[in-house]
């Protein structure tokens, strides 16, 4: 979620990527109704398995890493000590957490306020110097502590308190706005988090953001195509570790009320790890088309990737009333492919959207505003015909 900045210090491959990623996350949040469908009767159709397969879980990590990517880019262009630059990164992920909180008062899936927490991980990570330490506690977070702990502690007879994933949206149906802001911020808030800590997605997140500082450090996106072999030996590797770690979650039940804890957290932990191989694929997937004609197309997101903020904000400005029971109330109309008709609609729409307005403008609104508010300046230019930023100002290059 960036806005655009010099041209000098961005990389279209990983706006393209954020691009990608921020359509995904559209395609996932329709295929859910904002989160209206968990609380109907509902039988998954073909249409919706695919898109979850593919997508959820995935692109909400490739935003992660392109944050984690952003950060470097960060520090790189500013000119300040360590400490000034610690200070300022932490108050423009605190404006960041803001935009998240107001966002969630409309729909509670908002997952601004966790990058904007998980950001600050950032910060301390950035001071390990070894490349190969830095990739190890990427991989730590990866592998999922907080469930391996579970498990081994269900193996060992160890009793630990029962934890269970809460993150009910009934008032999507049939809810006032009132009801549902009042809902959002008094109990949605707690419960996204304890969601996030208990699904993974936070150890999930925080690796992939050190994965995108890994990857900043080494240049890999810049000088993809002089390790292509070893990329495409890779993704062969991560297509067949997918698969076999899909199978395995399938084989499985399905936790239900009676499900031993060392089930359903075995259950769990092959979902994280799938997921995980899977933006993996995703990831060098779309690198490998980029080296290929495919970069004509996956151009076309650059723009988008450079709107990511101000499109994530008026995806849910638009679509929650639409779907909500206090607005259209579309939730008991659509279905799963009507919903994902309408997202990829909606998905060429903005690309198209996307490139007319970066053509007489530097950033996307909210991205101008993040910046603005970030450096104390209104006077930040917008307009393209307007003096570009001296290099160096650390507030022109963006963090998601």
């Amino acid at each position: 979620m960036q806005g655009e900045g010099n041209a000098g210090t961005r990389v279209p491959i990983v706006d393209g990527l954020r691009g990608f990623a921020i359509s995904g996350i559209f395609l996932v949040h329709m295929e859910e109704l904002f989160g209206a469908y968990w609380e109907m009767p509902h039988v998954h159709s073909a249409v919706q398995a695919t898109v979850f397969a593919l997508l959820s879980g995935k692109t909400f990590s490739i935003m992660a890493l392109c944050f984690g990517f952003s950060f470097d880019a960060i520090k790189r262009t500013m000119r300040v000590g360590v400490t000034d630059f610690a200070y300022r990164y932490a108050w423009r992920l605190l404006i960041l957490f803001g935009i998240g909180v107001v966002h969630g008062l409309l729909y509670a899936g908002d997952i601004l306020t966790v990058l904007a927490v998980i950001g600050l991980s950032l910060l301390a990570a950035d001071r390990i110097v070894s490349p190969s330490r830095l990739l190890l506690v990427a991989l730590c977070c990866l592998m999922q502590p907080l469930l391996l702990v579970r498990i081994g502690a269900a193996l060992a007879h160890v009793p630990l308190p029962e934890d269970h994933i809460v993150f009910g949206q009934a008032l999507a149906l049939h809810g006032s706005l009132t009801q549902l802001v009042e809902a959002n911020l008094l109990t949605a808030l707690w419960r996204k988090w304890q969601f996030m800590l208990l699904s993974g997605r936070l150890f999930e997140l925080a690796g992939w953001m050190i994965l995108g500082l890994v990857a900043a450090r080494a240049r890999l996106f810049e000088t993809a195509a002089t390790w292509r072999a070893t990329y495409h030996y890779v993704l062969a590797g991560g297509l067949l570790t997918t698969v076999a770690l899909y199978l395995a979650w399938g084989m499985i039940a399905l936790p239900g009320a009676t499900t031993p804890p060392l089930v359903r957290d075995a259950r769990l932990l092959i979902a994280c790890l799938f997921n995980t191989s899977a933006t993996v694929v995703l990831v060098l997937g779309f690198v490998s088309a980029w080296e290929t004609r495919l970069q004509a197309i996956l151009r076309r997101l650059v723009p988008v990737g450079k709107m990511a903020l101000t499109f994530y904000i008026l995806q849910s400005a638009i679509f929650v009333p639409l779907i909500y029971g206090f607005g259209s109330g579309l939730y008991a109309r659509i279905d799963e492919v009507d919903a994902a008709i309408c997202a990829l609609v909606v998905v060429i729409a903005q690309t198209a959207g996307a490139a007319l307005w970066l053509r007489h403008f530097r950033y996307g609104p909210l991205e101008w505003a993040w910046r603005a508010a970030a450096a104390l300046d209104g006077t930040l230019p917008m307009r393209r015909r307007s003096q570009l930023p001296m290099i160096g100002d650390w507030n022109r290059t963006s963090i998601m």
